[in-house]
């Protein structure tokens, strides 16, 4: 099985490949179960864009650490060297990159004059809005290519509409189209008999009340949300509906399985936020301390790890044999990182800012 990741994949798990969704995939790479693209551009693309968001970002809030602890005369406990710590910081990405089955497209096949003729006619990846994407267009000529080679379907993992729909007119399920790569992994997860069958003990366990009354409870606490700005006080949340979760399964034994569950969700809140308030006309001077009420946007993860055992085999009812003793969900690793985006006023609650007065 043949798989190719675009970046925008990466962007949205953070680059954490060693936990998560993309341990998950690690666990169906190493038993062979599919290979991964690379080419040229999506190396190179990965690359820059891990230095940027992760690479450099740590290590701009490790210096500015340690200038701090500098001016307070604090002691710090490392021998580290700057490109040290770069290293060790890009290894989780090397180590992806030099997975043996990986396989690695070469510039070579690249037929430069159909890529002009494309571009020329507005062929797709090319689109009016993104009429500059090149790098997008020679992945998909290179994909293409490889695919004729093998003749075999090859799985794209894209959130980017412009760039599956290049691939979507195919003949005889040349490529096959996932939006996630959670969505993905669950594909993969019913070709490894154990990873299906503890999948399907999850999903019954996320089918109990008590399990929703036990993430609804905390995804009610105000506490568990960091917003962009410090100015904003999260006061109530009034209501919260959350989708049926999503998993990854990052480690399974005979009898202990551990993972990461997926929230993602609305609340109605109440907030306090003095930047709102010019939205409804309020005077500056009477703008501090006033309740708004507003709805909040939230996608989250948290770890879990299960306590399983087996009864014994039953080939009519083969699912329900795989029952769950212990359900431990890491509420304490629990954090809902708001961006602007994510949070939209409603209303002024004029009775709660007289209380507060």
């Amino acid at each position: 099985m043949y798989a190719f990741i675009d970046n925008n994949i990466f962007v949205n798990l953070n680059y954490k490949f060693d936990t998560g969704d993309l341990k998950e995939l690690k666990t169906y790479i190493n038993n062979n179960l599919v290979q991964l693209i690379i080419t040229p551009v999506s190396n190179a693309e990965l690359r820059k864009h891990y230095e940027k968001r992760v690479t450099q970002s740590i290590l701009n809030k490790y210096i500015g650490l340690l200038k701090a602890f500098e001016e307070f005369n604090i002691p710090y406990l490392t021998d580290l060297t700057e490109d040290e710590i770069k290293r060790k910081l890009t290894n989780p990405l090397e180590q992806f990159l030099a997975t043996p089955t990986n396989i690695s497209l070469d510039i070579s096949r690249l037929n430069i004059e159909a890529l002009i003729d494309d571009y020329h006619h507005g062929r797709l990846p090319f689109e009016a809005s993104k009429e500059d994407e090149f790098k997008d267009a020679i992945n998909v000529q290179l994909l293409k290519r490889y695919q004729e080679s093998k003749d075999e379907t090859i799985y794209i993992i894209s959130d980017d509409k412009g760039f599956n729909k290049a691939f979507e007119d195919n003949e005889g399920n040349k490529f096959k189209i996932y939006k996630s790569l959670n969505e993905f992994n669950t594909h993969l997860r019913e070709y490894e008999a154990n990873y299906k069958m503890i999948g399907y003990a999850i999903e019954r366990h996320f089918g109990l009340p008590e399990f929703c009354d036990e993430v609804y409870n905390y995804l009610s606490n105000p506490k568990a949300y960091l917003y962009y700005d410090d100015r904003i006080t999260l006061v109530d949340i009034l209501k919260v509906n959350f989708k049926t979760p999503q998993y990854a399964i990052t480690e399974l034994t005979d009898n202990q399985c551990h993972g990461t569950i997926y929230l993602t969700g609305k609340c109605l809140v109440k907030y306090i936020n003095s930047t709102d308030i010019h939205a409804f006309d309020i005077d500056e001077s009477v703008s501090q301390d006033l309740l708004i009420n507003g709805k909040i946007r939230f996608h989250t993860s948290v770890p879990f790890e299960i306590e399983y055992h087996r009864k014994e085999y039953n080939d009519n009812d083969v699912a329900t044999n795989w029952l769950i003793d212990n359900f431990i969900i890491n509420w304490s690793d629990l954090q809902i990182k708001l961006s602007q985006n994510d949070i939209h006023a409603i209303s002024i609650d004029l009775e709660g800012s007289i209380n507060l007065l």
